[in-house]
This record gives structure tokens, sequence and C-alpha cells, in this order.
């Protein structure tokens, strides 16, 4: 457990904890005290800490030990609950936690946005971020500066793809905005994320005979003003003649912000002339602010024998690492053991 002191640096520090006391220990002279506390020693539940100065000044705060977790939706009441993602949020009071997610808990599928402190505890009510009288499968979120960009499927061959800028209470800030192009269809997957100003948006897109897109778009916050939509990627026939083939129906899409610029991974076919079919491989697009395509290239050997799974990208630094998961063709094991790798 650390505590900060602000002012005179006290000689000592004890703190209060169950039944007995513990020693804190300020190694850098920085005015941050390190106290070890063990949760074991304490048991489950809410145990109030006090912290005690030389000088006669205290703090207390709440410290919940638990293993027990804390569970919003019930399967058999909220069916299944899709595409959660916890938001690292700078708020009034310092660092908060809100947790997005879709579930079935009034009728119809829908997303919902609920706070939580830093011991797991639900503060407040949970608030719905889209309210249609339509199925909504999946929304992913981000969040921007007092805002929430939702990118949401509704039922529509098999999905059809919408954009909303919401506030913290639910109130529709912007859109709906349909996503698709009128003789096209939603696909299962995409992503979202804010750059700082503006929320960027990948998505994909199917014509219903086989045929798909992988799709970019801009959304600024303050201004909505919208750079796209910009096709980042096509398929094509996967053949000796065309080897770049297209998406399987379960396609995941993920973006990462680089700089200016963002990074869109994904996997597609491509045809593997020693093999005579299309493969699946790992792929990752960079797309400009300005909405440019400035690349798109497979992360390894598109002819190497090996068949790629899902493909995630991590921020680190100011770089974009690729995890992708990978088979080896070549192995001579009955069940061919996954392997995966990182790269940047």
């Amino acid at each position: 457990m650390r505590i900060r002191v602000a002012g005179d640096t006290p000689s000592t520090m004890t703190l209060d904890v169950g039944d007995g006391e513990i020693i804190a220990t300020d190694a850098d002279g920085d005015g941050e005290w390190v106290a070890k506390v063990e949760p074991a020693r304490l048991g489950s539940g809410e145990h109030t800490i006090t912290a005690r100065t030389s000088g006669g000044a205290s703090a207390s705060a709440t410290l919940v030990v638990t293993n027990d977790g804390a569970q919003l939706t019930w399967f058999d009441v909220d069916g299944a609950a899709s595409t959660p993602r916890l938001h690292r949020v700078d708020g009034a009071d310092g660092l908060e936690l809100w947790l997005t997610w879709a579930d079935r808990s009034e009728g119809n599928r829908a997303p919902w946005l609920q706070r939580i402190d830093g011991a797991g505890r639900f503060v407040g009510d949970r608030v719905k971020l889209i309210d249609s009288d339509e199925e909504i499968h999946y929304a992913r979120t981000a969040v921007g500066e007092g805002t929430i960009g939702v990118l949401y499927q509704e039922i529509g061959g098999p999905y059809t793809n919408y954009f909303a800028i919401v506030g913290f209470d639910g109130k529709v800030l912007a859109g709906p905005m349909a996503l698709d192009p009128s003789n096209m269809y939603g696909s299962y997957g995409g992503d979202i994320r804010y750059d700082g100003s503006g929320y960027v948006i990948a998505w994909r897109s199917n014509d219903g005979m086989g045929g798909g897109e992988v799709r970019w778009l801009r959304i600024g916050e303050a201004s909505l003003e919208t750079t796209g939509p910009v096709m980042v990627a096509a398929s094509g026939a996967g053949d000796e003649n065309d080897p770049t083939g297209g998406f399987d129906p379960f396609t995941f899409l993920t973006i990462e912000i680089v700089g200016d610029d963002a990074a869109i991974g994904f996997v597609r076919k491509h045809y593997d002339a020693a093999l005579e079919f299309a493969i699946p491989k790992a792929q990752v697009a960079l797309v400009g602010r300005d909405g440019s395509v400035r690349s798109t290239q497979f992360i390894a050997p598109v002819e190497d024998f090996t068949w790629h799974h899902e493909l995630r990208l991590f921020p680190i630094g100011d770089e974009v690492v690729t995890l992708w998961a990978s088979d080896d063709l070549t192995s001579s094991e009955t069940n061919t053991p996954t392997d995966f790798f990182a790269r940047t």
C-alpha cells in the first residue's frame, strides 16, 4: 500500500490494520511511503486502514479484500454479455474506471455503461448507451474528452453498422450514422479508438455474394468533421491470377493509433501456389488522418506454409506491437500446435 504525504515529511508512519500495526517506509525520501499489507491476514471484506504520522496527522481509507469479483450479468437472465471493454478516464476526482458491454437484460440486446471504483465495486446506476428498437449484437466503444464513441451492429445481412457519439448520461450527441454503403451489408467485426480529438473507426461490409471490404472513417469529437469513409482492403479472387483473397465470416478487426496514423489489423486469405488454395494470412494497413492508405502489407511471408488465426495490435510507447497465432502446415503432429508471434 502506498501513502503520499504532502508538506513536511514525517520521521515515521504507522498503519493501523485490523488488530495490529504496520510500519511504513519512505526509502527514497520523496514523501511516498510504502507499507506491506498481506490480504490473507485481513480476510475477505472491507477494512478501514488508518495511517498515522509522527507529526500527529492521520488519514483513513477503505481496503476491499475479495477473490469473488463483482457480477453484472447472469446468463440465464441477461443472455451472453458481448464486447466488454474497460476504460480508464481522467475524472474530476482522479482516475475513473468505466465498463461498457451489451446484454439482453431488457429484452433486445443493448449496450450499457457502468462506473467501477478502484475496489471493483459498482458506482451509481448503469446507463443505456443506445436505445434502439432493434437487437444490438455488438457495441464497441472508445472514450474521448467527455463523450463516448459507440460503434455498434444491428441485425441485417447479417449485420448493419452504425456509429454514434453519446454522453456519460446516455444522451445521444451525434448520430446514429449508418456506415455501410447502400448496396452492401455489415459483416462481423470492427473496432474504434480515440486519437486525441476524434474517433477513428474500422469495420467490415459485404456485398451479399462473398465479397467484402474493410473500411475506415474518422469523425471529430467536437467539430463532427468527417473524413472518409475509405476502403482499406477489398476481397480478391484468391486464385493464381489474383492471389489476394477474401475474408472469413468471423474476422476480427483491431485498430490502434500510431502518431497521426491508424494501424488496422485483420486476417484475410491469400492464394498459395504450392498448396493450390487460399489460406488465411495476417495483414496490417496504415491509414493517415487525412484518409490516405499509406501501406497495406502482410506481416509474414505469404508462402511460408503457415495458417494464421486472429491478429491483435497493442500500443507500447510510440510503437504498435502485432500479435498473431499461427499453425505450421508442415507439422507431422496429429493436433498441430498453435504458435504465437509478435513483432513491431
